[in-house]
């Protein structure tokens, strides 16, 4: 039996690993896993990680995964401490581009 096979209760008990590269890792198996997965992953990086997706991605330009961690709970807050970041400058450039999510 394939992995992609396997009910999504299931699937969403192995996701509940400690381990955000193991949870990264399956987002990327297949389409199914990821639409599945994609918002437990953020929501995974929100609560543990202290939303440092939303970092990255503010500073990459990658304006549509800042939103998705947005809706995922990601604060500004939480980012408080990072030497060298001017947070005051990210949530401005967000909220000028467009939520254009590649297809």
């Amino acid at each position: 039996m394939s992995f992609t096979n396997l009910p999504n209760e299931l699937v969403l008990l192995i996701a509940k690993t400690p381990d955000q590269s193991y949870l990264n890792a399956l987002v990327r198996i297949s389409q199914h896993l990821y639409e599945l997965l994609l918002l437990y992953l953020y929501k995974y990086n929100v609560r543990y990680y202290n939303s440092l997706t939303l970092l990255h991605t503010a500073c990459q330009g990658i304006h549509w995964l800042a939103v998705e961690v947005f809706k995922a709970g990601g604060r500004l807050e939480q980012l408080s401490g990072f030497d060298g970041v001017f947070l005051g400058d990210i949530s401005p450039s967000l909220a000028m581009k467009p939520n254009v999510h590649p297809q």
